[in-house]
């Protein structure tokens, strides 16, 4: 769910995979891998997207139940 929203987000921003990796500190590659479910986001990770998309965290998780 993270990445999908990760993903939505880049899209609406017009955003490429490599900018977003450049700007939030991560690897293009492990960018990658964490879009395809191959590796897990940490929470650095999530600041680092968020920041660069100019989104708060919480828009990247799914809510709390």
């Amino acid at each position: 769910m993270v990445a999908s929203r990760v993903r939505a987000e880049m899209a609406a921003s017009g955003r490429t995979t490599q900018w977003l990796a450049e700007q939030a500190g991560i690897t293009t590659k492990a960018l990658q891998n964490k879009l395809a479910l191959r590796a897990d986001f940490t929470v650095v990770d999530l600041a680092g997207i968020a920041h660069a998309l100019e989104i708060s965290v919480e828009e990247l998780v799914p809510p709390a139940r």
